[in-house]
Order: structure tokens, then sequence, then C-alpha cells
């Protein structure tokens, strides 16, 4: 454990209120899992904050830098939670990825992991995204699969034209052939 693991481990043992600051550093972990804590993510995380500052910057520092020792014991408290403070959580994880307009595939990622640490279900958790959204939750696909892949780098190549694909309208444009030459090119593009 680094210095500020350790600072929010004594804070925990120590504080009335460890179950809000594991609350904050979990939601502060999904707020900055996209690389940027927006306005909007910043207010939902002020609204939760506990009343000590000092306790609730560790809890925001520990989400932010995603550090694992740090979130695991955040995560920890979470089977201590009866079944409605679960969902309350999930709810509230659901608020912050959503805070900003849209679902990114890292929010998507740590909603599923806190629908399984909390057992509230992914059927659950989609009608909670129905009721917010109006649509269902797109699940994600397996980045450790060889097929997610391949359908991504497939889906990018049909997305922009070859630089190839580029060169054949732009000749197709200046009324040329694919076989035609630096000067032809040129004569045809003043004309």
């Amino acid at each position: 454990m680094d210095i500020l693991e350790n600072r929010f481990a004594k804070i925990l043992s120590s504080s009335d209120d460890a179950l809000r600051l594991c609350i904050v550093a979990i939601l502060s972990w999904i707020a900055s899992s996209d690389g940027e804590v927006d306005e909007e993510e910043r207010e939902l995380l002020d609204q939760i904050s506990t009343e000590s500052e000092s306790q609730n910057r560790v809890a925001v520092e520990v989400g932010q830098r995603g550090q694992a020792e740090g979130l695991r014991l955040a995560c920890n408290v979470i089977p201590q939670m009866d079944a409605e403070q679960r969902e309350l959580l999930v709810v509230l994880s659901l608020g912050m990825c959503l805070a900003d307009g849209y679902l990114k595939p890292s929010e998507s990622q740590i909603l599923l992991f806190l629908v399984d640490l909390t057992g509230i279900g992914v059927r659950r958790l989609n009608e909670l995204f129905r009721d917010a959204t109006g649509e269902d939750f797109p699940v994600p696909g397996d980045l450790s699969s060889a097929k997610w892949w391949q359908s991504r780098q497939s889906q990018k190549s049909k997305e922009k034209p070859t630089s190839t694909t580029r060169r054949i309208e732009a000749l197709t444009v200046l009324g040329l052939g694919t076989d035609a030459s630096q000067p032809e090119i040129k004569a045809a593009y003043h004309r």
C-alpha cells in the first residue's frame, strides 16, 4: 500500500462516515474513468461528500487515481450494506455515469463490476438504465476476445475510406484513370 492508500485506510477505520467516504471514492473512480471529471460530475460528488473536507479529498484522490488497494477498501464496504443501500449505490453510480450525457465503455465496465459486487444483477441494471434513458443498457464487448478486435477493425475500415479510395475518387473527378502520371494530374487540375 502506498501513502495515500494508508491514509485512506486510517480514515476509514476512524471515521463515523466510512460508508459515505467509500461511496465518494467509488463515484470518483467512475467520474475519472474517462480521463476527465466534468462540472456535473463534480457537483454530484459535492452533494454526496461528507462534512470533513480533508477526508473527502483523500477519498476523491483514491478514486481518481484508480488505486487498486484503495478501491478494494472502498468496495469491501458494499457487502455490509443492506439491499436498499446497495441499489442506491448502483443508482448513484448510474447517475454519475450519465452526468455528462452519455455512457462511456469504461463506465459500463465499472457499472457491471458494481452490479456483480452488489448482487443487483444485470436485469435490474437494465431496468434502472431504461428508466433513466429510455433505452436498454448497452452491454460492452469482451475486450479480451480476438473476435471483438476483429469486428472493431472491420468496422473502422468501413468508416474511413482508404487513401487508395480517395485517390481513385479524386482522379475520377479530374476525369483521369487510375494509371495517370503526376504531370497528367497537374494538367487536369489546372484545366
